[in-house]
C-alpha cells in the first residue's frame, strides 16, 4: 500500500483532490496520507482548501529501494506469492500472514512482481487485492504449486518431529469398572448416612424434651 501511493504522488498532489487517484474517498485518502506522514514517507503543508503533500527524503529512499530490489530474476519467494495468490489469497496481509513475511519486505516482492508484469493489483477505498497476469498464471503453473514455507514454519514442523509423541496408558476395563462402582456407592450411602444422623439428632432431641418435661 505505502508503495503504491508513493507512487501516484505528483508535483501538484494536494490531500483534498487524492482521493480520485487511488479510487477512495477523501477521508479514506486523507487517513492514508496521514499515516504516511506519521511514518516520515511524506510532507503535509495544511493550507485552507489545499494541503500539499510531498514525498519526503525517507519516501524517496523507500521507493529507491524498491526499484533496486525488483531488478533480478525471479526468486523462492516470489514463486510462493505467485502460487498463493493462484489459490485465491488477493489481500496482501493475508499474503503475509500466510507466507510468514514481514510486510516490508512482502511490499517489495510484490513490487517486483508488478514491474515484471506477474501480477496486477486493484486500489479502492483504501484497500489493495492483486491478482495473477497471464505471465504470472504461467509461472505459478510451472512450479508445484505449493507456497515456499518461511523459516518459522520449517521451524515449527522440525519441533513438532522432535516432540516425543505420549505413550499410551494400559486401561484396566475391570478395575476402572470396579472404581466406578465404588465410587457411585459412596456417594449414595454418604447421602443416606449423613440423612440418617440427622433423624438420630432429631430424635434424640425430642426424647430430651419429653424427658424434660416429664420431669417437671
Amino acid at each position: 500500500m505505502d508503495l503504491i501511493v508513493l507512487q501516484r504522488i505528483g508535483p501538484d498532489t494536494t490531500v483534498e483532490r487524492f482521493g480520485s487517484k487511488i479510487n477512495s474517498s477523501f477521508f479514506e485518502a486523507a487517513n492514508i496520507l496521514g499515516t504516511l506522514n506519521l511514518k516520515g514517507y511524506v510532507t503535509i503543508e495544511a493550507a485552507m482548501g489545499a494541503s500539499k503533500v510531498d514525498v519526503s527524503d525517507d519516501g524517496k529512499k523507500v521507493l529507491a529501494l524498491a526499484e533496486e530490489k525488483s531488478v533480478g530474476e525471479i526468486d523462492a519467494l516470489d514463486k510462493g506469492i505467485l502460487g498463493a495468490i493462484s489459490k485465491g489469497i488477493k489481500d496482501p496481509e493475508k499474503l503475509g500472514e500466510r507466507l510468514n513475511v514481514r510486510s516490508g519486505d512482502l511490499a517489495y516482492h510484490l513490487y517486483k512482481l508488478v514491474k515484471s508484469n506477474h501480477i496486477d493489483y486493484d486500489l479502492r477505498s483504501g484497500k489493495v487485492n492483486v491478482m495473477l497476469t497471464e505471465s504470472g498464471f504461467k509461472d505459478a503453473d510451472r512450479g508445484s504449486g505449493e507456497e515456499e514455507p518461511g523459516t518459522e514454519d520449517l521451524a515449527e514442523e522440525i519441533t513438532k518431529e522432535e516432540e516425543p509423541k505420549p505413550e499410551k496408558k494400559e486401561v484396566n476395563v475391570g478395575a476402572e469398572r470396579t472404581k466406578s462402582k465404588m465410587m457411585y456407592y459412596m456417594k449414595k450411602w454418604g447421602k443416606l448416612g449423613i440423612l440418617g444422623l440427622i433423624i438420630v439428632v432429631i430424635l434424640l432431641i425430642v426424647l430430651i424434651y419429653f424427658y424434660l418435661m416429664g420431669g417437671k
